[in-house]
């Protein structure tokens, strides 16, 4: 049986937990946890996937480049490229923006997608 692996970047929905009190104290799984397991166990089963472009991901992969020249130019050290390959362990997989191959360091950009996101942040 082939190991399933979740993005790294979902383990906030994994690790919900439900809005009950019974389902909490029961251990049960959140609805948006369920959500996520149905969801990978389609993409590994059948290969199944839908593509999702939001406008907030729209604008962070249009500002990807500019945003990485200003970390460049806050933090300076080694020089940053996007990072393309998908890296994986025993439990999570997902494909760093910047891997910083001196350092040994891995960067996560952000970009708000306006004032209000940014405050939230």
């Amino acid at each position: 049986m082939e190991k399933i692996l979740f993005r790294s970047s979902s383990a906030g929905d994994l690790l919900s937990e439900p809005k009950l009190k019974a389902g909490k104290e029961a251990g049960k799984l959140s609805e948006t946890a369920k959500s996520l397991v149905t969801k990978v166990w389609l993409n590994n089963q059948f290969g199944y996937s839908e593509d999702v472009l939001t406008d907030e991901m729209l604008k962070g992969i249009l500002c990807e480049q500019e945003a990485m020249g200003l970390v460049q130019k806050v933090l300076k050290g080694e020089f940053r490229v996007a990072f393309k390959k998908n890296l994986s362990n025993d439990y999570i997989t997902g494909t760093p923006d910047i891997v910083l191959q001196k350092e040994d360091y891995v960067e996560d950009i952000k970009s708000s997608f306006n004032l209000r996101t940014f405050v939230e942040a």
